[in-house]
């Protein structure tokens, strides 16, 4: 009986003199903090690509003008087919699929890895 008085009275103390946690510094919680929400903001897929693709410094080099001549010479000529690919099926057996083939794509990614600019 005593026990249960006594958490009785002694529970809303430690209620009110502890602050909740997600009132406490971030450092104290061992977590980052968020952050706010003004600065994360929507963006279009352009926009994204845009920002994503800009780098500071561009490697002014003969592989990026290699790589914009196969880009550019893929899009005045198209070669978008299917082809058949050899992948895994879900019971891990190799199967023979049909796979989007384009020209275009593997130069054009390679040139934005190596942050090449128009």
């Amino acid at each position: 009986m005593r026990a249960r008085l006594f958490l009785s009275r002694l529970l809303p103390l430690l209620l009110i003199a502890a602050p909740p946690a997600w009132a406490q510094p971030a450092a104290h919680r061992g977590a980052d903090a968020p952050a706010p929400a003004s600065a994360t903001r929507f963006a279009s897929p352009l926009a994204r690509n845009l920002q994503g693709g800009a780098t500071a410094a561009t490697p002014a080099s003969a592989r990026c003008q290699e790589l914009a001549g196969m880009v550019g010479q893929a899009i005045a000529e198209p070669d978008r087919r299917n082809v058949v690919v050899r992948r895994m099926g879900p019971d891990g057996q190799l199967r023979n699929e049909l796979g989007e083939y384009d020209r275009r794509a593997s130069p054009e990614a390679e040139y934005r890895r190596l942050g090449c600019r128009p």
